[in-house]
């Protein structure tokens, strides 16, 4: 639970907060190579020595069977054109990975020369497909900061958070904390009654939560 005292200290942990929200950093990501623009992928995988048929994935791909192992980036040409680029970057591609089972719609930096070993038309599978995968929607993440934060926080937490929490993120984000809140004020209440499964303590941080959602929602509506 983040203190509600005022000052900088706070300010700058909400910040934090909402930077790490966003997503899990790792090598490669953009985040320090200013310089680089993001690569767009489709998709990607890690294919390593251990991986049945690395012999064979490594012939079509093009590229020797090394002990470390090759990180198949999908993504397309200038003209949409689909093709696989076939990199050394393993620990970014393994961040990737992670990010992306969390939800987490990041894409890496454009790789260096030197970490193309080979480009392969089309794309070769099989991939990891964000836009295959379920788990992790962030709304979920961003909901715990209504049940967590102070009186006045949020706006500062989505300021770090930004700019990856678009408006319908928000508004997901509000439905969740709605109702993780009421399923906490029932198990509360269950507490309370000596109901089994119940745990007074969780009612009181519920009931709060609400309130800053009907108040942050009221607020919102009366400046329109």
């Amino acid at each position: 639970m983040v203190d509600a005292a005022p000052g900088e200290a706070l300010r700058h942990a909400l910040t934090e907060l909402g930077h790490a929200l966003r997503y899990q950093h790792f090598e490669g990501d953009g985040c320090i190579e200013r310089d680089r623009p993001l690569l767009r992928l489709g998709g990607a995988a890690l294919i390593t020595p251990d991986q049945n048929g690395y012999r064979a994935g490594c012939a079509r791909l093009g590229v020797d069977a090394r002990d470390e192992g090759w990180a198949p980036w999908c993504t397309w040409d200038h003209k949409a054109r689909a093709h696989t680029l076939v990199a050394t970057a393993l620990a970014t591609t393994q961040g990737l990975l992670e990010n992306w089972a969390q939800g987490r719609d990041v894409h890496p930096a454009w790789p260096l020369r030197s970490q193309v070993r080979s480009v392969v038309r089309h794309w070769v599978g099989p991939m990891v497909d964000l836009g295959d995968l379920c788990a992790g929607e962030p709304a979920w993440d961003l909901a715990g900061a209504w049940l967590l934060l102070p009186d006045g926080a949020i706006d500062r937490f989505y300021r770090g958070y930004a700019p990856a929490a678009d408006a319908a993120t928000r508004r997901r984000a509000r439905g969740c904390a709605f109702g993780k809140s009421l399923a906490c004020l029932l198990i509360g209440d269950n507490g309370v009654h000596g109901r089994a499964g119940g745990k007074a303590t969780w009612g009181p941080p519920a009931a709060a939560a609400l309130h800053r959602l009907a108040a942050t929602r009221a607020r919102r509506s009366s400046l329109r």
